[in-house]
């Protein structure tokens, strides 16, 4: 499927992913460089919408698991005693660590924020009542962050936030497409 051009991406770009080929093409917008032309094939964007992709099915494919059929055919979920907005919170909790995973398997483990991700080493932040510095606040935002010296907490904050925003830009590319497709199918 083609993500479409949104707002939120750099006007001069549009991703096209193919899902049954392995091949991606940026499309440029600029009027001297009309033709397509191939992107990196080891570009972090397209590792990271390959695989998040295959993370939103394993996670569709999942959510269809515990979905149960009466002999009527009518869905009921296995334990009514959930509430709605708890089990839409579950769904948007594993979508957004499967975005985290996705990027940092994308990235690879040469960052610290990576590493923390995939080993899943991250801490919950402290309680305590005293004033917490710039950097501790920092530290406690950045996976990975808790151990390292300002000069590396600060090299990792910045690519971090490029990879967030990456992240960003793809979800935003395929919630559109859905939600285009979805309006074309009614």
């Amino acid at each position: 499927f083609t993500f479409p051009q949104t707002k939120h991406l750099p006007p001069s770009l549009s991703l096209s992913l193919p899902l049954n080929s392995r091949t991606l093409v940026m499309k440029t917008m600029n009027p001297h460089h009309q033709q397509k032309q191939p992107i990196n094939l080891k570009s972090l964007r397209r590792r990271f919408a390959l695989r998040f992709i295959r993370s939103l099915k394993k996670i569709h494919l999942q959510q269809n698991k515990t979905l149960k059929t009466t002999h009527l055919g009518h869905a009921i979920r296995p334990n009514k005693t959930h509430k709605l907005h708890n089990n839409g919170f579950m769904a948007a909790h594993r979508v957004k660590m499967a975005a985290y995973a996705s990027m940092a398997s994308a990235v690879g483990p040469r960052r610290a924020w990576t590493r923390a991700v995939l080993h899943r080493s991250t801490r919950p932040g402290s309680s305590s009542q005293t004033p917490v510095s710039r950097a501790q606040k920092l530290r406690s935002l950045v996976p990975g962050g808790e151990a390292m010296d300002m000069q590396s907490l600060l090299d990792e904050t910045a690519h971090y936030i490029k990879c967030l925003s990456t992240q960003v830009r793809v979800m935003t590319c395929i919630l559109d497409h859905c939600s285009s497709t979805a309006h074309q199918v009614n």
